[in-house]
């Protein structure tokens, strides 16, 4: 039996769901566990991370910047230098922290013997995991290096192309195919043989065929024990489990890479498993609070659990992703009424045309309403979203999202809109056609457009409007334009007192942590993550942690 490493490397953590536990890892840890195949988990996304990145002379430049920042101000000229030059210092202290950590893994390696690394791989920081791989690889020639996480299912063979010593990848569904690629790695077994996996024959790319889970309910519970998933123990994570309640997603939105992971047909546990499952999270690890994590969870499997979590008195809080399609008043007060925190719901716009034309959503504007209205009648918080601009937008459509957001979300507390640009993602509608949605890209070919995407980094310090531009267009409009042109929408729902840029995920801590009112709790982590306030995030993690500890 042999021993292996998942790796998670998503860059600096910058908002608190990036401190939250992975469930992916975690449930393939649990597979591999019930296939007598010995793996550890090492996660990078927790406080120690920022700890070790953002020295003591970045914290306190960025801390002097941070009121002109998050107090609604325009930063000058030499403001902006001086971030820019913060956020170099930055790449360069994340560098270092690369290396070092090379440097340990590959001690761990050789003491433990560890014949395999797996990485999950996330956009914004593939170059960085890749170069821990190629780190480790090159200390250790017959090390196997595997690939896979949501970044596979977008980038697909350029990522082989770009980063060849990677042995395979994996892309939909990692669970069929981890424990087989062990096996190989141990020098059983044939790559060509495997389902679900991207790998080179010395010749070609070959892409293996789809092998999806058919019964959920079959798969084993997912794996946090601290000597398998050492972040676990003390408070470097946040303590909010995401829980894989189903997958696929049948809407077909035009924008929306997802499918290409877990494909168009909804498969769900059973609420008979969901709830065993939940009752064994929460006792086992001192968990109370879970965010759903099915693409699209039906109303019906949410009627179902919100049935059995009253019956059962299981005491838990949560928060769901589902399409408005079935919620109801009655729906969503038995939900909240068992614990619901939350349901996010993706509007994307408010010009009904563009929405189920350019979009792919074909829901009425009415029907979101009474979501909405349902929510407010419960205290449950919504969380939706817009793309703006979208395909085709223009000031009427702004003035048309501004006006139903408003309409719908103004003077209520509990509420937030996460606002993003047009993105284009290969592998989607957009992308297979992009003069029908307006767009184009300044790159010779779409191979060339994708291998420019595919090291794409964030500079998580900088204002988005000073983001490096990815090299596409549209309505004619370049991505800095269009990055400009979503901070109209976010500052003018800013000015009715709606919050932007957020999702739920980033707020669920609040309350226990002693915050009435969403929108100071939200300022302040902006602020702590902005500036490596290391201490106050490690606070609030332990301060939420111990309070789900105590019995309820």
């Amino acid at each position: 039996m042999s021993n292996g490493l998942l790796i998670n490397y998503a860059g600096v953590p910058h908002e608190m769901s990036s401190l939250f536990p992975d469930n992916g890892l975690a449930a393939l840890a649990g597979v591999l566990e019930e296939a007598n195949q010995m793996v550890r988990i090492l996660d990078f996304s927790t406080t120690k991370t920022i700890d070790d990145i953002y020295r003591s002379d970045i914290r306190k430049a960025l801390r002097t910047l941070a009121p002109k920042i998050f107090g609604g101000g325009r930063l000058d000229a030499l403001e902006i230098e001086e971030l820019r030059k913060m956020d170099s210092e930055i790449q360069v202290s994340e560098s270092a922290f690369i290396h070092h950590k090379i440097e340990e893994l590959n001690n761990d390696i050789v003491k433990n013997k560890v014949i395999w690394v797996g990485f999950k791989l996330w956009m914004g920081s593939i170059r960085e995991s890749m170069e821990i791989a190629a780190g480790l690889k090159k200390k250790n020639p017959g090390l196997k290096i595997f690939g896979g996480g949501p970044s596979v299912d977008i980038f697909q063979q350029a990522i082989l192309k770009k980063y060849p010593f990677v042995d395979a990848l994996v892309f939909a569904e990692g669970e069929n195919a981890l424990p087989l690629l062990v096996e190989w790695a141990e020098g059983k077994g044939d790559l060509s043989q495997i389902p679900n996996i991207l790998y080179s024959n010395g010749k070609d790319i070959v892409k293996n065929r789809i092998e999806r889970i058919k019964d959920l309910d079959k798969q084993p519970f997912p794996i946090y024990d601290p000597l398998i998933y050492p972040a676990m123990a003390g408070d470097r994570k946040m303590k909010i489990l995401c829980f894989d309640d189903s997958r696929g997603c049948p809407m077909g939105c035009a924008f929306c890479p997802g499918t290409n992971k877990f494909g168009t047909t909804r498969i769900e546990k059973s609420s008979d498993r969901c709830i065993t499952e939940l009752s064994y999270l929460k006792e086992k690890y001192d968990v109370r609070y879970f965010r759903f994590s099915g693409s699209n969870t039906s109303v019906k499997l949410l009627n179902e659990i919100a049935e059995k979590l009253i019956a059962e008195k299981l005491d838990i809080i949560f928060a769901v992703f589902s399409s408005a399609t079935g919620l109801n008043a009655e729906s969503v007060k038995k939900m909240a009424t068992a614990g619901l925190y939350s349901i996010f719901v993706g509007i994307e716009s408010a010009n009904s045309y563009q929405r189920k034309n350019y979009l792919g959503k074909a829901l009425s504007l009415d029907r979101l309403k009474k979501v909405f209205e349902a929510c407010k009648q419960s205290d449950v918080f919504i969380s939706t979203s817009m793309i703006y601009p979208a395909p085709f937008s223009n000031q009427n459509i702004l003035e048309e999202n501004i006006a139903f957001l408003v309409d719908s979300l103004k003077g209520y507390e509990n509420c937030s809109v996460a606002v993003y640009p047009a993105g284009l993602y290969p592998y989607t509608k957009w992308f297979d056609n992009l003069e029908l949605f307006g767009f184009s890209i300044e790159c010779s070919t779409k191979e060339a457009y994708i291998e420019q995407a595919l090291d794409y980094g964030y500079n998580i310090v900088l204002p988005r409007y000073l983001w490096k531009e990815l090299p596409y267009t549209l309505n004619g409009k370049s991505f800095k334009e269009l990055l400009m042109e979503t901070n109209t929408l976010a500052e003018a729902l800013k000015a009715h007192g709606i919050l932007p840029y957020l999702v739920e995920a980033n707020l669920m801590m609040a309350p226990v942590l002693g915050y009435r009112h969403y929108k100071e709790f939200a300022l302040e982590s902006s602020i702590a993550f902005f500036g490596g306030d290391v201490e106050r995030l490690e606070a609030w993690n332990r301060e939420f942690n111990q309070a789900q500890m105590e019995k309820k």
